[in-house]
Order: structure tokens, then C-alpha cells, then sequence
């Protein structure tokens, strides 16, 4: 009778701590007063805020929408940048005090697509705005604000057809070009994310694709700050369809990568491969020697769309779960130690179709604030922004 006193104790003990341990939605947004509203981007202020980036339909046109949250997730401020074509936000940078700098790509009806950048005091009133150039995909690994207080963007582009290489652009304050660089393999390359390191260089997170295959790796590269290579690593997804979403720092000076690892039931190479998804996560240090890779499958397809340094050794990863058996299942959320083994999985209800989480950041509280959907199809009508901070444990 003792004995079962005893391990009845112990399990409540048990559960009252895995009780604890769950983690409290601080609190919750959603913005469903236009046609459609979608967030893609944010970033932590220095004064108890966050400032996030998306863009609205208004009259049919998608134009960019600019929030700053305070602490407690009141709307202080909203802006909407008013155009004559569909905008496609894709990142904000914060620029110190001077204020914010967005940018994304502006798609004419019947111009070719372009770069934007939109420059913002703190209180997101616009000073400037330009445009430049797309020659490809110039903004799909993201913009970034480097230590000498210039912007790199980083893409790819494809002259012609099976020739594809990746475009680096920097820009100065005021938006000039400073200089373009690119580099290119017998493979196709494209640059999904980059980052820049303590020490002034750059990481790039890459898919690569043989020409004429539907099987791809992943490759980081290492480049110094005029974008010359230092080296390559290479992650074969032999008979498998991978590819990076993010490349993040971490505080051991290592990397991890987030992304999509995919196995096909039939053919991979055949015209309509069959493809079941899981979320990828791999380690590797300062040289590009693979420390460790995971694999985290659920009941359907999975992906990583984000990565966040926890500042403790840990970090987080947003994406989402899908499934073609029983529909979407929607944004998802892990917290992973430095070896890769969850600490916490959080699932986020659907809201609508193609729902995801997009971008997580931690807090200085000791939280953290995650958004959500990213960028849709234009045929998806449904769709609205969200925000979620949750509370340290």
C-alpha cells in the first residue's frame, strides 16, 4: 500500500511539473479587416516593441503594411504605403535610431517585376522609396543590415534558361548601389537566407539542383564582405528534394539550418513526383563540418521556415504541419537543444489554407513572439495576419 501511495506521488509530482512547464500565449492578434492581410517579417525594438512588416489588399491592390505592437500588443502605429501595382513584402531591417528600411518586390501588370526598398523614421512615416532591377530572384534569400551600416541583399538570377547563379547586391544608406556581385556553378543555385557573422563575413543557405533533376542538396557557403567564397559545404539529399528556409548563428559559434527534406514514394525524377515532406535541421561548425542532422516527421508533410538563437544554447524553429490525408494542420513550432532533441513542440490551430508560421524571435522577457501567414498564392482570398507572444516558462 505504501509502494503505491509512493508512485501515485511521484506521478502526480510528475504531471503537476509538466503542468508548469507548459508555455502561457501572453497574448494573441489577428487582422481581418481588409480582403486580405498577410505578415511576413519582424523585428524587436529597443524601446519594448515590435515593429512587423506585411501588406494589405486594398481596392484589389496588395500594398505594404507596417505595425508597431507595444510590449502588451496595442497597436501604437500603422502605416499603409500606398501604389499603383501589387507589393510583395519581404523583410524589414532595423536601422538603429534612424528608423526602419522594408523591401520587397513590386509586380507592374505590365512591367517587369522590381526590387523596392522603403526607408522609414521610427514612427514608420516613409523619407524615401526606390526601385531597381530584378533580374531573378534577387530578394528570396532576404536583405540584411551589415556592420558598416550598408544593406546586402542576396538572390538568384537566371539569364537564360539552365543558367543560374546567385546575385549579391550591396546597398549604402541612401539606397545607391555600392557594388553587385555574382557567382555561379554547373548546377542550378538558388539563395534562400544569409546571414552575416561576428567576425564581418557571410553565410549563404542554398538549394542546388542539377539541371534536368527534381532531386536537390543543400549547400551553405561562406563568403568574405566583397563576396568572395571561402568555402562550400555540401549536404547530399540523395534520391530526396531538400532545401533551406534559414541559416542562423549560434552562440557556440556554429550554424544551424531549417528547411524541407523530401522523400519520394515514386520516381523522383519523374514528371509528377510524389513527395512526403519532414522538417530538416542540421549543426555545423565555423568550417562547414556537419555536426548533426534531424529529421522530425509528424503525420503528413512538415517544414522549417525560420530559425531563432535562443540565447541560452537553444534555439526555435517555426514552420508548419500539413498533411494530404486529413487538410492542413497548421503553424508549427519547436524548441530544440544545441544537439537537436525537442524540448517543446507547439502546435497552432489552422486558420485558413496554406496558414504558417513564419518568422519567431525571442524576447528580451524571456519569450517569445511568432507571426504568421508569409506570402500567399494569389489565388487564396482568405487569408489574414496573426501574431502570438507567449510567455517565458
Amino acid at each position: 500500500m505504501k509502494k503505491l501511495i509512493f508512485l501515485v506521488a511521484i506521478q502526480i509530482a510528475f504531471l503537476s511539473h509538466s503542468f508548469s512547464q507548459s508555455r502561457n500565449v501572453e497574448w494573441e492578434k489577428t487582422y481581418k479587416q481588409w480582403d486580405l492581410s498577410i505578415f511576413t517579417d519582424m523585428v524587436e525594438s529597443d524601446n519594448s516593441g515590435y515593429a512587423i512588416l506585411g501588406s494589405v489588399k486594398n481596392n484589389n491592390t496588395l500594398e505594404p503594411y507596417l505595425i508597431f505592437l507595444n510590449e502588451f500588443g496595442e497597436l501604437v502605429w500603422e502605416k499603409i504605403f500606398n501604389t499603383t501595382a501589387n507589393m510583395y513584402p519581404k523583410c524589414i531591417v532595423k536601422c538603429g535610431k534612424s528608423g526602419y528600411m522594408l523591401a520587397g518586390l513590386v509586380k507592374p501588370d505590365q512591367e517587369p517585376e522590381k526590387i523596392f526598398m522603403i526607408k522609414t523614421n521610427t514612427t514608420g512615416d516613409e523619407l524615401w522609396r526606390k526601385e531597381y532591377k530584378n533580374e531573378g530572384h534577387c530578394l528570396e534569400g532576404k536583405m540584411i543590415l551589415l556592420k558598416d551600416h550598408n544593406f546586402l541583399m542576396a538572390g538568384t538570377i537566371q539569364p537564360e534558361e539552365g543558367n543560374q547563379f546567385i546575385k549579391l547586391i550591396k546597398i549604402d544608406s541612401v539606397g545607391n548601389i555600392v557594388w553587385e556581385n555574382t557567382f555561379q556553378d554547373k548546377e542550378l543555385v538558388s539563395c534562400k537566407s544569409i546571414k552575416q557573422l561576428n567576425d564581418g563575413t557571410l553565410v549563404l543557405a542554398q538549394e542546388v539542383v542539377m539541371p534536368g533533376k527534381n532531386n536537390s542538396d543543400i549547400q551553405v557557403t561562406h563568403i568574405n564582405e566583397s563576396g568572395e567564397v571561402i568555402w562550400n559545404s555540401r549536404i547530399p539529399g540523395k534520391d530526396s528534394k531538400s532545401w533551406p528556409e534559414c541559416i542562423c548563428p549560434s552562440e557556440d559559434n556554429c550554424l544551424y539550418i531549417a528547411g524541407w527534406h523530401g522523400i519520394a514514394f515514386n520516381d523522383i525524377n519523374s514528371e509528377n513526383p510524389i513527395i512526403d515532406y519532414d522538417l530538416f535541421v542540421c549543426k555545423m561548425d565555423q568550417n562547414g563540418k556537419l555536426l548533426w542532422t534531424k529529421n522530425f516527421d509528424s503525420e503528413g508533410s512538415e517544414g522549417g521556415n525560420n530559425i531563432s538563437s535562443g540565447g541560452d544554447g537553444t534555439f526555435w524553429v517555426a514552420g508548419k504541419k500539413e498533411t494530404s490525408f486529413t487538410g492542413k494542420i497548421g503553424p508549427w513550432i519547436l524548441h530544440l537543444d544545441n544537439d537537436g532533441k525537442i524540448i517543446e513542440d507547439i502546435s497552432i490551430p489552422f486558420h485558413f489554407n496554406n496558414d504558417q508560421a513564419v518568422k519567431i524571435i525571442n524576447t528580451s522577457d524571456g519569450g517569445f513572439i511568432v507571426i504568421g501567414p508569409g506570402n500567399q498564392p494569389e489565388e487564396n482570398s482568405r487569408a489574414f495576419a496573426w501574431v502570438i507572444k507567449y510567455a517565458a516558462l
